[in-house]
């Protein structure tokens, strides 16, 4: 991306804080993570000289997922799995916020934006066809690569 193309994103991204500040849009950001139940060991003690074996439960398909969008100083909204996220989740997610952005557009007028980063499941074909369906209920999905390197 040319300076020109940096500078532009960055002004994007101002222009979408300034008019959420403004209450003229909802602007949230999207964003998924993962986690175990348990710690990973990462070091241990052993004896000097002897190999230390360290034995520990299998934790395939015990990982905690979660999705979420937040909208700063105001809220967070989430939805927790105890699989992976696919597009079709993420598409079910997303769905779910359209419904909440067209009561709010009814309520307060205010158009909802939500910033994406750049995973593969945002951009599979599937979520590409969705996305007619969620500027119906007045829900904008931006992605980091249209915002990138926005926040530096």
């Amino acid at each position: 991306m040319s300076p020109k193309e940096v500078e532009a994103k960055k002004q994007d991204l101002a222009m979408l804080k300034k008019w959420a500040e403004m209450g003229l849009i909802t602007l949230m950001y999207l964003d998924e993570s993962g986690c175990c139940p348990q710690s990973p060991l990462v070091y241990s003690y052993g004896e000097v000289g002897k190999q230390k074996i360290v034995r520990q439960k299998e934790r395939r398909g015990r990982r905690i997922n979660i999705m979420g969008v937040w909208e700063p100083d105001r809220k967070l909204e989430y939805g927790l799995i105890g699989c992976s996220f696919n597009a079709q989740r993420y598409i079910q997610f997303l769905d779910a916020q359209a419904k909440q952005a067209s009561k709010r557009l009814f309520e307060t007028g205010q158009f909802t934006v939500i910033v994406n980063d750049n995973a593969s499941i945002h951009r599979a074909l599937k979520a590409k066809e969705r996305q007619s369906y969620w500027k119906k209920t007045r829900i904008t999905n931006l992605f980091s690569s249209q915002l990138q390197s926005a926040n530096d």
